[in-house]
């Protein structure tokens, strides 16, 4: 089974480069169908130098998942009565 998750990241290259990389290490399967890589929006102070470019990834992923599965119980067989022999 499959959930599909959007993920939004910002940051500079290699902030993003960390998150696909610890992305990738996860134990859970993820497989990326698509993904979006847009310059950020600058807010610079005035006189401030603006820092280091920043960009947005949008992923657009399936998380795989398999539905939580139960131990079946086990049951002990319940032993007959013994067969009571009449005499005459």
């Amino acid at each position: 089974m499959a959930v599909k998750v959007e993920i939004k990241a910002t940051g500079t290259y290699f902030d993003m480069e960390r998150f696909l990389n610890k992305l990738e290490s996860q134990q859970r399967s993820l497989l990326v169908t698509g993904f979006q890589i847009t310059p950020a929006a600058v807010v610079a102070t005035s006189g401030a130098p603006a820092g280091p470019l920043k960009i947005t990834m949008i992923l657009q992923t399936r998380v795989y998942y398999s539905p939580l599965v139960t131990a079946p119980t086990v049951t002990k067989p319940v032993a007959s009565p013994a067969a009571t022999t009449a005499t005459s």
